[in-house]
């Protein structure tokens, strides 16, 4: 479920949905969110890190 519990999807147990619903959602592992933008792409990232198309930073 996502954090505001309006989607869901299947993730494995130790993953948890993250996204907004404007960029697409992922399923990232804990201490992990998404991150980027469109024109790049997005991945998860540890949090507080940001996504440059190639590497979380």
């Amino acid at each position: 479920m996502s954090a505001d519990n309006k989607y869901a999807a299947c993730c494995s147990m130790e993953q948890s949905l993250k996204g907004p619903k404007d960029t697409g959602f992922a399923c990232c592992g804990g201490g992990h969110d998404i991150a980027g933008n469109r024109e790049v792409g997005f991945l998860c990232c540890p949090e507080g890190q940001d996504f440059d198309g190639h590497l979380c930073t």
